[in-house]
This record gives C-alpha cells, sequence and structure tokens, in this order.
C-alpha cells in the first residue's frame, strides 16, 4: 500500500502518530486516485504505537501459502 504522510507532522504531539499526523487516515494511491484509508501504523486511532509493525499483516499473507 502506498501511503502518504500528512504534511502537518511537526504540529502534532509527542503521542500523536507521525505517518498520519494524529488523524488517523493517510492517503493510499494504490488503485489509481488518491483516496484516505486507515492509517496502518496506528490503525486509525492517532495515536502511537510502541513496537507496532505497520506491515505485518501484509508480510504474513504473502508468506501463507496458497
Amino acid at each position: 500500500m502506498a501511503a502518504t504522510p500528512s504534511s502537518n507532522d511537526a504540529a502534532a504531539p509527542d503521542d500523536a502518530c507521525r505517518p498520519c499526523g494524529g488523524t488517523g487516515t493517510v492517503l493510499s494511491g494504490q488503485g489509481g486516485e488518491p483516496h484516505p484509508v486507515t492509517c496502518p501504523w496506528c490503525e486509525g486511532t492517532g495515536r502511537r504505537v510502541a513496537g507496532h509493525d505497520a506491515q505485518a499483516a501484509r508480510r504474513a499473507e504473502a508468506e501463507r501459502p496458497d
């Protein structure tokens, strides 16, 4: 998934998720036109999740045998 972080990261509080700027959504360009999706780094909470691996689910899907 291609995600574009928010441009207002500098104004975010210390515990806010940096990729989404605390909004809980990021813009995805997957599928052609950019559209908002739930932030995979904070799972939509807008708060940083210590030790969270945003791409773990995708890796698990890729490693799963058909």
